[in-house]
């Protein structure tokens, strides 16, 4: 299934989000993201002036998996520097659940994770 068709994803644009960083440990795949919110979400808000829609704080957790492959080291890839100094990663291209796991990709890699489970939660404002 595509991300877009999953219900944890209303009102939330991940190829207009941005990635800022990510992490693993032995049982947790987290990135962390700038959402990009738009009204279908609960968790939007009117967007500041100079921005198109409301961009919140998320993050996008794969759990429980029995291996992952493709993720590369944050280290191996130039971030993009913002013009307010800030920088990402670019964004998600691809995210799916493929029945036996999840495929996502990005500048971060092409991931193919195996097993586990898929969590999206906004955290807090930008």
């Amino acid at each position: 299934m595509h991300w877009a068709k999953n219900p944890i994803f209303r009102g939330i644009d991940l190829t207009d989000s941005f990635v800022l960083s990510w992490h693993t440990s032995d049982s947790q795949l987290v990135f962390d993201l700038e959402a990009s919110v738009w009204p279908d979400s609960p968790h939007y808000e009117q967007p500041l002036p100079d921005e198109h829609t409301c961009y919140k704080r998320a993050a996008l957790v794969f759990a429980g998996f029995t291996t992952i492959s493709g993720l590369r080291d944050m280290h191996q890839i130039k971030p993009a520097i913002n013009a307010d100094g800030s920088q990402d990663y670019g964004s998600i291209d691809h995210l799916e659940d493929t029945g036996v796991g999840f495929h996502v990709s990005g500048e971060f890699g092409s991931v193919a994770i195996s097993g586990g489970t898929m969590q999206f939660a906004v955290t807090e404002a930008v």
